[in-house]
């Protein structure tokens, strides 16, 4: 910890050097809570900081630019330094065509590439955490968006390869797979009325590894806002996935995951949304269903400080029989200093 608040410390110094230079600086908190939890071990009581984070980011010459982010996240109780992404990027190498190269978030899905502390939920929906990682996952490699202007509607595809040592979020070295991780996505944009936009990405990625066998994840999300002057009056996100398994000298296993938000604004500062979870494996006897429902409150004092309250309810159901196996409030305090990178949609 010692480590981010000398960086958050000189940053301001290293702003002020920078001046004329294009580099921006950027540092984010993440502090989350949860309070009478059923299943304390999943979710501990108290008030904890979950991450903090210190990003550079800008230009590295006339032709590519370049980001590195530091982050510590809380693992069980400690918090561990660590290099979250380190990259250098250009769209001037080819015509429609931004290139990536160096450590990253993978270019698939919604929430994967995207900061935790940029979610519009508190919580990790279940698909998210068991087929990527509780934040993001990450790898080494290199990645290609193809922007495609010739057809009628906005079409990215995205192309990517890493090495594929490990897959998640991982400390250890891990071991030289047979077939490294490999990805696509294409990405589809449409105008929603004059005041709303709808993206759909349709996602496909795999790996063979030597010690967990062949990994195959497809699925779909999609994302659409209807803005109001300021504020987004309506938000739904959605990812739906399926996960093929196949261990070494194993049985094929087939997992499916989703989840549902749905977001309204209501006055001022305040929205309120709701999310719902499903997580299923095909090949249990019992055709179990795994599935959890998110109120979720958020006050948003500005764009740089963002306070969220969610209750979250976790159920089962093994044949005919529901039951809660678990129950909590959460709450979140996120504040972000320097420049925020923007996103895409």
């Amino acid at each position: 910890m010692l480590m981010i608040f000398l960086l958050l410390f000189f940053s301001s110094e290293a702003q002020a050097m920078a001046e004329g230079t294009g580099l921006k600086f950027v540092g984010a908190a993440d502090f989350t809570g949860y309070f009478g939890a059923k299943n304390q071990e999943a979710y501990p009581q108290r008030l904890d900081l979950r991450e903090a984070e210190f990003g550079i980011y800008g230009p590295i010459d006339h032709g590519f630019e370049g980001a590195l982010f530091f982050a510590a996240h809380n693992e069980g109780g400690e918090h561990h330094l660590e290099v979250e992404e380190a990259y250098l990027a250009s769209s001037k190498l080819l015509p429609n065509v931004r290139l990536k190269a160096g450590k990253f978030f993978l270019g698939v899905g919604r929430l994967n590439q995207f900061h935790r502390h940029d979610w519009p939920f508190v919580t990790t929906p279940k698909v998210q955490e068991e087929f990527f990682a509780e934040e993001a996952a990450s790898d080494t490699g290199g990645q290609a968006n193809i922007l495609f202007p010739f057809l009628p509607i906005y079409t990215e595809l995205t192309l990517g390869l890493t090495n594929g040592w490990t897959f998640g979020h991982s400390h250890s070295e891990g071991m030289k797979p047979v077939r490294p991780t490999h990805y696509l996505r294409l990405a589809n944009y449409f105008p929603l009325g004059e005041t709303g936009g709808l993206q759909a990405g349709w996602n496909y990625l795999a790996r063979d590894a030597r010690d967990t066998g062949k990994m195959q994840i497809f699925g779909l999300d999609a994302t659409a806002k209807w803005k109001e002057g300021a504020y987004t009056k309506w938000l739904v996100q959605a990812e739906a996935y399926g996960r093929n398994l196949r261990p070494l000298g194993g049985a094929l296993s087939r997992v499916y995951g989703s989840y549902f938000y749905l977001q309204r604004h209501l006055s001022g500062p305040l929205d309120l949304g709701f999310r719902l979870d499903g997580y299923s494996i095909d090949t249990s006897a019992d055709k179990n269903l795994d599935y959890s429902l998110v109120p979720t409150l958020v006050y948003r004092h500005s764009e740089f400080a963002r306070f969220k309250a969610a209750y979250q309810m976790d159920y089962e159901k093994r044949g005919h029989h529901d039951s809660q196996v678990n129950r909590t409030l959460a709450v979140q305090a996120v504040f972000l200093l320097g420049d925020h990178p923007a996103h895409d949609f």
